[in-house]
């Protein structure tokens, strides 16, 4: 079996073609799904966010793109109208702050009023590789793409592990 390094695991995703290269050769295999839910590349972590919302049910899942490889982790967004056929919307969180440098990890979804509101837990570790987890939110906006609200709602509390996450929101 392959070892991956930590860079090859925790690197960035810049470049589409890259990802859409690694599709097209996927995209052949035997091996594909033709019923359940597959990501387009790498691995399907922990589904996060089932909601019904704005006549759809949203899925979003954790998602490494490099392989079958616990890595540098997004949130991956699809669609369904009669959960058996789902369209995939792409990337809806990025890790791209301080707060979840190295990852964007579970968390919920809430849909309050016409808006829909995601919970998740920002991993982020310091050159040390110290782990420390934030508990960010973002709004689903029209286009499909998020916003990010600036600042974490929480921070790491001394007194608990550092795996304090994966918000769970209800009403």
């Amino acid at each position: 079996m392959r070892q991956w390094t930590r860079q090859e695991r925790y690197r960035i995703l810049h470049d589409p073609q890259e990802l859409w290269d690694m599709h097209e050769k996927i995209s052949k295999s035997n091996y594909r799904q033709s019923f359940h839910i597959q990501p387009i590349t790498g691995l399907l972590n922990d589904p996060n966010g089932f909601v019904w919302h704005d006549n759809k049910w949203h899925l979003f899942y954790q998602w490494c793109p490099w392989g079958a490889v616990h890595g540098l982790k997004y949130w991956y967004h699809i669609v369904s109208k009669d959960l058996v056929t789902w369209k995939n919307l792409g990337v809806c969180i990025m890790p791209d702050r301080e707060y979840d440098n190295k990852g964007a990890y579970s968390g919920s979804a809430m849909p309050i009023g016409d808006s829909l509101y995601l919970y998740y837990t920002g991993n982020h570790r310091d050159e040390d590789w110290t782990r420390r987890s934030y508990t960010c939110l973002a709004k689903l906006k029209d286009d499909g793409w998020v916003e990010k609200y600036p600042l974490p709602l929480f921070g790491p509390n001394p007194k608990y592990s550092e795996h304090q996450r994966d918000p769970k929101i209800f009403m």
